[in-house]
């Protein structure tokens, strides 16, 4: 069954779905696409995007990044992707954060192993950028996202077939658009964040449920995570009986998936004993 999890952005097509929803002005385009002919749809899409109607500009505008990135084209994709003006729309806005977030994490996978010498911090070639610049650009996606989860708490998944492939999916499990942000980036977090330099969380901290607790962006990874999922536990939502649980659960497991972003507990009794030696098991 297919999870959602991007392993690879050019793999798994967990942001390209089937054309259920397209616009009538695409769906020559949205066939090439679903036949994998990327590039002959890429050339439909660049045509859209002279379209005087909003919504077909922007669905070829998204489809035309993806098609760049299955094309294995990541540095046109973010080009595309990061110089788009995001759409004031609540929903529109979301889908292009998600893009960014995907795109500059894969952006992360692929280039992120590059020597020094074949990055430039601050440059304008975007195959050269740091890895801690494509953390930055996907932090500022999911921050804003963030913002905007009261919204996107109310937007069911099963209406953004366009952007996300719900083909085998759990949808019980991630109902919302907002479930959908807060599981990829509490993969980002877990997975992928930077983590030195900040105090890892107690694995006690994980053993009691917080309703009062706060996200700081300034927190180690595994704790921003827990206030996430914590977070993600307590809004209301419709049809998220389950996913609330499931939130739970996720925040509960963190330092038993991730025992490298915690501070593990003390033994208590060798604490309680300094002095005591230690036994030596007979053979």
């Amino acid at each position: 069954m297919r999870k959602f999890l991007f392993f690879s952005i050019a793999a798994t097509g967990l942001l390209w779905g089937p054309a259920a929803g397209a616009g009538k002005d695409l769906s020559k385009a949205d066939g090439l696409f679903d036949k994998g002919l990327y590039q002959e749809a890429l050339n439909e899409y660049d045509t859209a995007l002279k379209d005087a109607a909003t919504e077909t500009r922007l669905n070829a505008l998204y489809r035309a990044v993806e098609s760049q990135a299955l094309l294995f084209r990541y540095a046109d994709a973010a080009k595309s992707a990061f110089e788009a003006k995001l759409p004031p729309d609540p929903r529109w806005k979301s889908r292009f954060l998600i893009l960014r977030a995907e795109i500059a994490r894969e952006f992360l996978k692929q280039y992120g192993w590059a020597s020094p010498k074949d990055v430039e911090e601050g440059g304008k070639d975007l195959s050269r950028r740091t890895p801690e610049e494509w953390r930055g650009e996907a932090r500022s996606a999911y921050r804003q996202l963030w913002d905007l989860r009261r919204q996107l708490i109310k937007i069911p998944l099963r209406e953004e077939g366009y952007f996300v492939d719900l083909r085998d999916a759990e949808v019980e499990t991630v109902p919302t658009l907002w479930d959908f942000v807060a599981l990829r980036w509490g993969d980002f977090l877990l997975e992928e964040e930077e983590s030195s330099g900040r105090t890892k969380p107690a694995v006690i901290s994980f053993l009691s449920q917080n309703d009062a607790v706060e996200l700081s962006f300034d927190d180690a990874p595994a704790t921003q995570a827990a206030a996430l999922f914590e977070d993600a536990a307590t809004l209301g939502g419709d049809g998220r009986s389950t996913a609330r649980e499931v939130w739970k659960i996720k925040r509960l497991k963190i330092p038993f998936d991730h025992p490298g972003l915690v501070t593990p507990a003390p033994d208590e009794e060798a604490f309680a004993n300094p002095t005591s030696p230690v036994a030596v098991p007979s053979r």
